[in-house]
């Protein structure tokens, strides 16, 4: 998997949500303002969809306890996350544009 050049990102938000046997999203308000958010899976394993479909325990992509990914803005808005067997937890953080870039030439 491809990682973003967060250099290009500073972090605006973050949250820690708790996934169990019903399937979750990100909290609509932090993720509608985000450019970008870093998921790191915790505890055990999750499956997920980007398109606001809800994953079960054997169907969706799966990501490991430990591993990390990421969203861009519009796939955010659509997550939807499960546990696999034990409960898991997300620490995310929020990217938005870094300010005062300048293009280098």
């Amino acid at each position: 998997m491809l990682e973003p050049d967060l250099s290009r990102y500073q972090p605006n938000d973050h949250e820690t949500l708790t996934v169990s046997s019903a399937s979750v999203g990100l909290t609509a308000a932090k993720a509608g303002a985000a450019f970008l958010a870093e998921i790191v899976c915790e505890g055990d394993q999750i499956r997920y969809w980007k398109d606001s479909s809800a994953p079960t325990a054997a169907q969706g992509v799966l990501v490991g306890a430990g591993e990390r990914f990421y969203l861009w803005a519009v796939e955010s808005t659509g997550f939807r996350g499960i546990r696999v067997t034990g409960d898991a937890t997300l620490q995310v953080t929020y990217y938005v544009a870094r300010s005062g870039l300048r293009q280098v030439r």
